[in-house]
């Protein structure tokens, strides 16, 4: 768990080329912490998903030699470790296909390799619910997931309204619970005033370019078009297993739902026209991470105290 989930934010650290400070910031939130160290696979997902993006975009834009069979052994686990996590982040596998081709010894290499990387991570992922399916039980009145999924497919546009009502309705709670409020069981709140600097900060960084290294745009569709992927896929997963039949909102979607995703988010946000001085950047960075932790520490002290 935490062990793991540090040493991956260190590893992916030293070798992401693009968004460092993002992912520092990210990796201090307290939540992010706190699901390093829960009894969860949500620690072990969070770093995989850090490690796995970071090492791709390392092989696409820094290293300059031809993909070993080492490193596609390493792409290889990821991604079927990101299909036996969960499947609504299956799509991130996608992220594979930064790679350029030019970096395989052929075209047909590229796509078989790739390819199979995929099907062995949804092969994992399908083993895993059919192992794991027979322990699932609907713990909600009025949830059924068969009739749910028939609801969908009946009138696929109206669930696109219920998914714009939720967003419409929750997207506070889901931005700032991403940051840290409602720790432990969604009961103990932190005072958002430092959460207010912390998400203008983050943004700040996102959209600004302080790298040497560009993502190419192509890269950037690629990346963004697995994170719809998986946000689509958390919404209805949400929405079948969790929401009753036929409701106008999705129920139970929580703010660290997105952490895996958070850190490709801040990389296909970035514009060329906003520039951020590198020099300036670390210095607000743990200042306001130190003062949001201790908030944090405080409000749990005195949750725990009673």
């Amino acid at each position: 768990g935490f062990g793991f989930c540090t040493a991956a934010i260190f590893f992916s650290l030293k070798i992401i080329p693009v968004k460092r400070e993002c992912l520092l910031l990210i990796a201090l939130l307290p939540m992010f912490i706190q699901q390093s160290v829960v009894i969860t696979a949500d620690g072990f997902l969070n770093g995989v998903a850090i490690v796995f993006t970071a090492y791709v975009l390392y092989l696409a834009y820094v290293s300059k030699e031809k993909i070993t069979k080492r490193q596609i052994a390493v792409i290889y686990l990821c991604m079927i470790l990101l299909g036996l996590c969960k499947i609504v982040f299956l799509p991130l596998c996608l992220l594979a296909f930064v790679l350029p081709s030019e970096k395989f010894d052929s075209v047909r290499n590229y796509w078989r390799i790739l390819l199979t990387g995929f099907a062995a991570a949804c092969a994992a992922n399908l083993g895993w619910l059919a192992v794991s399916s027979g322990y699932l039980y609907q713990i909600r009145k009025g949830v059924d997931s068969g009739l749910q999924v028939a609801h969908v497919l009946k009138d696929p546009v109206n669930y696109l309204n219920v998914i714009y009502n939720t967003v419409l309705e929750k997207h506070e709670i889901i931005f700032w619970e991403f940051f840290g409020d409602g720790l432990g069981a969604l009961t103990i709140y932190v005072n958002r005033f430092g959460y207010y600097f912390c998400a203008a900060l983050l943004i700040i960084l996102a959209v600004s370019r302080y790298d040497m290294i560009t993502i190419k745009k192509k890269d950037k569709m690629i990346m963004l078009f697995a994170v719809i992927s998986s946000v689509l896929l958390i919404f209805t997963s949400e929405y079948v297993q969790w929401t009753k039949v036929a409701a106008d909102v999705i129920e139970g979607i929580q703010g660290r739902y997105f952490i895996p995703v958070a850190l490709i988010i801040c990389i296909c946000l970035e514009s060329k026209n906003v520039t951020l001085d590198r020099k300036n950047i670390d210095k607000y960075i743990f200042p306001f991470i130190g003062y949001i932790n201790v908030f944090a520490i405080i409000s749990c002290v005195k949750y725990l105290a009673g």
